[in-house]
């Protein structure tokens, strides 16, 4: 009898058919990619990341997710957040199966309450391609809006404080998305030069109201606060409170 070798066996399972390629088309980029499921590992290191509180940790883990998890390399931080965020959810549907338990805290009465998720009813956002981008002319110069990239939404992540109370994925950040959504500007010999995140800032707070508005317009108009939504029911009677909640990457990792 031979002796067991792990290292043989984590090869041969890594390429069997327990470790199926699972095929998913991105909803924004409509790009095609092929991947493996998520390994018990990286939901430790998802877990360690999110009790440490730390956002650039858990968004390094769930960028390395997707890169080590996906057979053909895939460019990260120039996905747009909706499309990685759709192929995280599906990543973890395919891992931990179509339903699991999730444990939130009612905003009415405080109290734990323990509901069952179904993956299969989280739909992909849908967003028709005239509103992919949009061009906005302010005072001769013309900006052009598109949903923001995983580099994009890095710049948002590098002005946390880890010892910040509140602890979210950058995946689930809808407050910024007005900073992020200005891609490039044109205009007085400038020919579509890409905006930093610093510069948007200081753009925004010289706009008027006016002018804000049609950067906002844009935001609305994808309506991705619709998306990854359940309902939430409170079980407690003399509370009965219900409301629709967001799916938050950082749900599906929970214990």
């Amino acid at each position: 009898m031979g002796k067991f070798n792990v290292d043989e066996f984590k090869k041969k399972y890594q390429n069997s058919a327990s470790m199926p390629e699972v095929r998913y088309t991105l909803p924004i980029s409509k790009q095609e990619v092929f991947y493996k499921p998520i390994t018990t590992k990286q939901q430790s290191a998802m877990l360690k990341a999110m009790e440490a509180k730390d956002v650039k940790l858990i968004e390094k883990v769930l960028d390395n997710i997707i890169s080590v998890n996906t057979v053909d390399e895939i460019d990260v931080m120039n996905m747009t957040m909706v499309d990685r965020k759709s192929l995280l959810i599906n990543m973890v549907t395919q891992s931990i199966g179509d339903k699991f338990d999730l444990s939130l805290e009612c905003p009415e009465c405080g109290k734990n309450q323990k509901m069952k998720i179904d993956l299969t009813k989280i739909k992909d956002p849908t967003i028709s391609d005239d509103k992919l981008s949009k061009e906005v002319t302010i005072n001769d110069y013309v900006f052009t809006l598109s949903i923001p990239t995983r580099k994009k939404m890095q710049a948002i992540e590098d002005t946390f404080d880890v010892d910040d109370d509140e602890k979210v994925s950058v995946v689930d950040i809808a407050d910024d998305l007005i900073t992020v959504v200005i891609k490039s500007v044109k205009g007085e010999g400038i020919e579509d030069e890409d905006i930093s995140y610093e510069d948007s800032i200081e753009l925004i707070k010289t706009l008027t109201p006016i002018d804000l508005k049609q950067i906002k317009e844009y935001i609305d108009g994808l309506d991705l606060d619709s998306t990854n939504k359940t309902m939430f029911k409170c079980k407690d009677k003399e509370c009965n409170y219900k409301q629709e909640i967001q799916i938050q990457i950082t749900h599906l990792f929970s214990k």
